[in-house]
């Protein structure tokens, strides 16, 4: 069951979407906006949730709970996190068009009145659950079977750290496969002095690969 993150601060509407939704495969993370919140307490909220796609509602700013709108969302969680998934879900798509990214992915909250559209919106949201980990999950992929070695160059040493680092820009969950310590290690041309603790993690990583699989 995928997670999907709803910021909106309506309470009412992030109940209806909510219930719309239930039993269509997804949990439902619902983001209230409490009166002052900060748009840093917000993405903390939502980073340390573990979802999947985050839900935004454009207009945030219009009850004078908060000072930020859900294009500031989007660019702090683009920011952060540059592969997430997001869907703008708006009644106001003529002014959200003229401030978002990515039109593309602005959505009209009237579709939960429609069975039709609720089928569309489940599709869109599936679909980009599936392209984003199977995004994550191939560069996890490849970076399981460098750590797996036996005995690594320095350019798959390198490549290391760049999946990884990768992946720190990707994933909402912040738990890195590879200590952080590590990764300026790994892009050092120089690996006379710290060849023991490089090789330690790796021999680390594959007990851990070993005891998961």
């Amino acid at each position: 069951m995928y997670k999907v993150g709803y910021v909106d601060e309506d309470v009412d509407q992030l109940n209806t979407f909510e219930r719309k939704l239930r039993g269509r495969g997804f949990e439902i993370v619902k983001f209230p906006l409490t009166q002052g919140m900060t748009i840093e307490e917000l993405m903390k909220t939502v980073y340390d949730s573990g979802i999947s796609l985050l839900v935004i509602d454009f207009k945030l700013a219009e009850s004078g709970i908060v000072t930020f709108d859900g294009d500031e969302v989007q660019r702090r969680l683009f920011e952060s996190k540059y592969g997430f998934p997001y869907i703008f879900f708006t009644s106001h798509i003529p002014d959200a068009r003229a401030k978002v990214d990515d039109i593309r992915n602005i959505m009209d909250k009237g579709m939960l009145n429609d069975a039709s559209d609720i089928d569309l919106l489940v599709e869109t949201i599936t679909k980009a659950v599936n392209q984003y980990t199977g995004r994550i999950n191939r560069k996890r992929d490849e970076l399981t079977v460098l750590i797996s070695k036996s005995e690594l160059t320095m350019e798959e040493k390198e490549e290391i750290a760049n999946l990884q680092n990768d992946l720190n820009s990707m994933n909402i969950d912040n738990i890195p496969e590879v200590p952080a310590h590590l990764l300026s290690i790994f892009t050092l041309k120089n690996m006379t002095d710290i060849v023991e603790e490089a090789e330690s993690f790796i021999e680390n990583a594959k007990r851990v690969i070993d005891e998961n699989s």
